[in-house]
């Protein structure tokens, strides 16, 4: 939050003008979580790795957000080679 508000309010404002730049940070702020939470509960991701049950699993429980940062480990670990072992009983 801190971020945001510093980028629409500066030192030489007047008590006006940090007034309407707040609000309008504020306003900006909640529009953005709004299309991302909408985003999240009405729109399907693209699900393209070779591990579908599970990334439409995870598309199901987080937001876009998170998604799409659990989506990178998801397409990282689809590339490995899993090769079966057997071991010798002795």
């Amino acid at each position: 939050m801190n971020s945001v508000i510093k980028t629409y309010i500066q030192r030489k404002n007047t008590l006006v003008e940090l007034l309407y730049n707040f609000e309008h940070s504020l306003r900006d702020y909640r529009y953005n979580e709004l299309v991302s939470n909408f985003n999240s509960l009405y729109t399907n991701p693209v699900i393209d790795s070779s591990l579908l049950r599970i990334e439409e699993h995870v598309a199901t429980l987080y937001t876009r957000y998170i998604y799409n940062k659990v989506k990178v480990q998801i397409v990282n670990v689809s590339g490995l080679n899993v090769t079966p072992r057997t071991e010798a009983l002795d």
